[in-house]
């Protein structure tokens, strides 16, 4: 469990909900505005209310989550220094558009995390790692953007375990992404617990 993990660290751990909204602001002339409720709305809070050190954040997530981490760490890398993700949907162009087939061209080019990374350089890339199960149904979209990033010379860490799309992978594999965290923020990290038998 996260919460375990973290208790001895110095860090503050926020994990708001997103509902079914991709992190974005996907239907903004409804009222829509989930990326304006974490990199704006909720960044603003967490600085004036908690003990937070001023600087860039570690973002991450899982699933849709991890799209989400990887999307907002890439298009705002003035906000987060460190992204780790797990089993992320990560869509390309065509999967963008028959997914979300009402957005406008400009909402759908938002979402596109290919396009988020050819904006990047190495110079201002977050530090970057996601992984996903040889058993999950999204690994080829994981596959897909690692080639993505192996092209533009982008680096990042990848990786690929046993496992599906569940909570004991997810529980797993949270650890190594604290452990990039924590060498990014500066923070002695906790060894991760031994795999299962």
């Amino acid at each position: 469990m996260l919460w375990g993990y973290v208790e001895p660290l110095p860090l503050i751990v926020v994990m708001p909900s997103g509902h079914n909204f991709w992190w974005s602001n996907l239907y903004p002339e409804r009222g829509v505005r989930y990326e304006d409720l974490l990199v704006q709305d909720l960044w603003e809070h967490v600085q004036a209310m908690y003990p937070a050190r001023p600087g860039r954040w570690a973002i991450g997530g899982l699933s849709m989550g991890g799209f989400g981490a990887i999307r907002l760490g890439l298009k705002y890398p003035e906000k987060f220094c460190s992204i780790y993700a797990h089993s992320s949907a990560i869509p390309d162009e065509d999967t963008l558009a028959n997914w979300f087939a009402g957005a406008t061209p400009t909402v759908l080019s938002d979402l596109d995390c290919y396009a988020w990374a050819e904006q990047r350089t190495a110079a201002d890339l977050p530090r970057l790692g996601f992984d996903c199960g040889t058993e999950d149904h999204l690994i080829k979209q994981n596959r897909a953007f690692h080639s993505h990033l192996e092209a533009l010379g982008l680096p990042h860490v990848y990786a690929e375990y046993p496992g599906g799309h569940t909570w004991p992978y997810w529980d797993l594999h949270v650890q190594e992404a604290l452990i990039q965290h924590c060498a990014v923020l500066g923070i002695a990290p906790v060894p991760p617990e031994p795999a299962p038998e």
